[in-house]
Parts: structure tokens; sequence; C-alpha cells
């Protein structure tokens, strides 16, 4: 069964203000909006700004620290899926560690973020590099010599050669990169520029040497230079791991600071100093009944009404089922709760899910131990645990198993000779899968089909309810083609007869 919550605002005197919240805290009603504050107007403005920068901030670094989260087993869940703490447990000065925390990953960003881009330029200027991997010596201009880089195609190179002996210049080849080839050429000083125009005939090209010191020292520094900055990189993601591991106290200020931003919201839009305070919430109906019932006996004058929620605001919904179906709402909320209108899938899925479950294992032996691992801690450990959906989900599971593997003869993966030796359990066998093919994929496929059928009947009822006329039509649509299909099948098979 699905509860939607519905919204209240609820007014009354300052003097009963305590009174007032110790019954709503009571009555577990989920509280969205404090009272009204008596403060300056000026303070409530800047402490929302502060709220809302903080809040920035923190959903800024458990972003950034979300990568450096271990995920957790499935024990350590388990163990600890709930995170329980006081009002003391993040105090003040808590809260400013946390906070200066949050900025320190902050610049942490800031500093990574500089050093990928330094990694990126060293990385260029290795390649650059490349280009003068032969080269010794800074190319530079002399007195009476010149000195210059170039690049021409391997195709050019007869020409190049014939260029160089009629010029009279020295080369040196340096690489080789793709379809060019690099050289150091050197001549007089006095026929550089013939030298250039000539190269410029024959498509060679002069590549620039930007670099300070000789390719041999620029190399030696840039690897420097790269160790430098893996080891602080590195230094930095292991603070970063070590942050990580207290994501939990980031998300618990995150939250206490989402709450303190909504209620400097409802400060900056309301009166101050007024003589009446009032209090917004969500409710369900059990819960705003004995808020009623003991508000208007401590806190006279006060006054509850419902209120419509605001534009794109959803109410608040929890599923309620008998205790036996109670632990499939584990299931239901895997895949999210309903929405207010919706029907509750649980009691309709806990059916179909407990008997795929035993037909997916279908072993008696399999069973007997489920039902023994989830018992014990159900009997012993109850009170540790806490929430026991999942665990006697489990018990559930093992039973269906069971009966499964009794009825498919299944033991521990046993054959049918082994089962034939213990009559009694031989006898309680109804299917033999590999005997019996046919009629077991036949009542998988009705059981199949039965389940697809029925979950449009559900939607054909969600439509009504939350009158959409699209999901009924489709939903009676599909319905009609699944019972059409049944009525040829079954027609064909009687021709065939």
């Amino acid at each position: 069964m699905l509860k939607v919550a519905k919204k209240y605002i609820l007014a009354f005197s300052k003097e009963s203000q305590n009174k007032i919240f110790e019954a709503i805290a009571e009555a577990g009603s989920f509280e969205i909006i404090e009272s009204q504050g008596e403060a300056k107007e000026e303070d409530v403005l800047k402490n929302l700004q502060t709220a809302d920068y903080r809040l920035a901030t923190m959903d800024f670094a458990i972003s950034y620290l979300s990568p450096f989260i271990k995920k957790p087993s499935f024990i350590s869940k388990f163990k600890d899926s709930k995170i329980l703490f006081s009002a003391a447990s993040l105090n003040y000065t808590g809260q400013e560690k946390v906070f200066q925390e949050a900025k320190r990953i902050e610049k942490i960003e800031k500093e990574l973020d500089i050093l990928n881009k330094e990694e990126k330029n060293i990385q260029n200027n290795f390649l650059e590099l490349e280009k003068f991997k032969g080269l010794s010596f800074l190319p530079q201009d002399t007195n009476l010599t010149f000195f210059s880089v170039i690049a021409i195609a391997k195709t050019q190179q007869a020409k190049l050669d014939l260029f160089i002996k009629e010029n009279k210049l020295f080369q040196k080849p340096l690489t080789s990169l793709g379809a060019k080839e690099i050289y150091l050429l050197a001549g007089l000083k006095e026929n550089k520029d013939k030298t250039m125009a000539g190269l410029k005939v024959i498509k060679g090209e002069v590549v620039f040497y930007n670099f300070e010191q000789s390719p041999i020292q620029e190399r030696a520094d840039l690897r420097t230079k790269a160790k430098e900055n893996g080891r602080v990189m590195e230094a930095l993601k292991q603070e970063l791991s070590l942050m990580a591991k207290k994501i939990g106290s980031f998300k618990l200020y995150r939250d206490v600071l989402e709450v303190e931003k909504i209620n400097w919201e409802i400060k900056s839009k309301t009166l101050f100093g007024g003589l009446l305070d009032y209090i917004v919430f969500w409710g369900y109906e059990k819960e705003v009944k004995k808020i009623k019932e003991r508000v208007f006996l401590s806190a006279k004058g006060s006054h509850l009404i419902e209120i419509v929620p605001e534009k794109g605001e959803e109410p608040r919904v929890i599923l309620e089922n008998h205790k036996l179906i109670r632990p499939f709402q584990y299931v239901t909320e895997i895949f999210g709760l309903p929405k207010p209108g919706e029907v509750d899938p649980t009691p309709y899925l806990a059916f179909f899910f407990i008997l795929f479950f035993g037909v997916c294992l279908t072993d008696a032996g399999y069973g007997i131990l489920l039902i023994v691992f989830t018992l014990l801690p159900l009997i012993f450990l109850r009170k540790k645990l806490g929430d026991t959906k999942l665990l006697r989900l489990l018990f559930y599971g093992g039973i269906s198993t069971l009966v499964m593997g009794v009825l498919f003869g299944s033991y521990f993966g046993s054959t049918t000779q082994t089962l034939q030796k213990f009559p009694f359990l031989y006898r309680l066998k109804m299917i033999d899968p590999i005997e019996d093919t046919l009629l077991f994929m036949g009542l998988s496929f009705a059981i199949g089909y039965l389940q697809v059928a029925f979950a449009q009947v559900i939607k054909i009822v969600t439509g009504r309810n939350s009158k959409n006329k699209e999901m009924f039509i489709n939903g009676l649509a599909w319905l009609i083609f699944y019972a059409a299909l049944v009525v040829f099948i079954l027609a064909k098979i009687k021709i065939i007869q």
C-alpha cells in the first residue's frame, strides 16, 4: 500500500514553539521548513549567501571525491546500512573542519588542473624535440657560419643532395618524421639568404628551434620536471584518497547546509518580529492526527491547515504493507518508489518474484542452506542488524528454492540415479526438466505470460487512478492482445488435433 504525505502549515504563538516542535518530532512527520525567526533582514540575506556558498563548495567536494571513494563490500553495506549520529556528532568545530577540508579539495583541484596542463606541455615539447633528435648543440649562427634545421620530403632527396653540393653546404641527418627527413645545414653566413631562397625552390622548410638550451639538456630538464610533477600529483591524489574515507562527514554536513539554506530562504521571505510563528511540513494522516491531538491540548490558539504543494513539488511517499509482504519492499525500493497516484507493486510482484527465485535455483539443498544462513541471523542478530528486510526476503527465497528443488528432484545437483536410492524423496519428484522438457517450457511460458498480462492489469488500474488516459488505453490494448493471442493459439491447437 502506498501512503502519500500531504503538506500542512501550522500557525501558533511564539510561546508554544518548543511544544510544537516536540509534537512534530514525536509524530515522525517530515519537516521541510523551520519556524520563522527573529533576525535582521541583512543578517538573513548574509546567512543565506553563506549557506548557498558553503553548499556549493560541499557539492563540488563530494562530486570531486567520488572517483577516489573505495567501493564498499556487500558485507560492509549490509553491516553499516545506516549512519547513526547524534546532535553533537557534527558540532560547530566539526563543521568548520569539514568545510576547510572541502576548501582544500577546491585548491587541490586547481593544482591538479595546472599540473595536468604542464604535463600536456611537457609531452608536446618532447614531441617537438623529436625533430632535433640527432642534434647535440644549440643551432645558433656564429660570426662566420649559419646553422639551420630543415625538413624536406623524401622524394626531394636527390634535389637536396645536388643543392648542397652546388652551394658547398654541410649537412647532418637528424631524424625521419613520416614522409619527411630532418637535416641540419651549415654554411657561410654571407650566403644564408641565397641558401634559404634556394631551399624554397626545392620545397624545403625551415624548422625553428624554440628552446633556450640544447636538445639533450632540454630533454633532461623535461624529464626532471615530469618526474617532479608526477610525484606532486601522486601526493595530491593520496591526500584525496584519505579525504574520501571521510565522505560520510562530507555528505552529512552537506545535508545540514541544505536544511539551513531552506530555512534562510523561508526567513528571507518572511516578515520578522511578528507575534505568530509557523511551520510547514509533510505529514501522513495518522501522524497528523497525533499532532492535532497533542498540539491543540498543549498549545491553544494553534491552527493546522492543509495546503496545496507548489508547482513541480511532489508529495513524499512511503510503502506500508503487511509484515509478510514487507520484505518485498526491498525489491520495489531498488527500482524506485512509485509516484503519488500510482499503484504500489509490492503485493503483486511478491508472488512472481518468489516463484521465479525458486525456479531459477531449483535445488532443495541450496534452499536449505539459504534458510539456515538467513534464519540464524534473524533469530540471534535481529536487534544488531536493525533492518532485516533483505534477510527475510532471502529466507522466503530459500523456502521457494526448497519447494521447487523437491518438486524437480534436485538436491545439490544430484542425478536421477542417486535420487532413486531415496524412495521417499523420489516419490515427491513431480517434474524432470530433462525428460519433461516440453512440460517445463510450457509451465515457464504460462507463468511468464501470466506475469506480463497481470502487469497490464496494474497499468490499467494505475492509469485509472492517476486519470492518465494514455496509460489506461495502452494497458487495455495490450491486455486484449494477450487474451486474443491465447484464444488464437488454443484455436490453432484444436484445429491441428
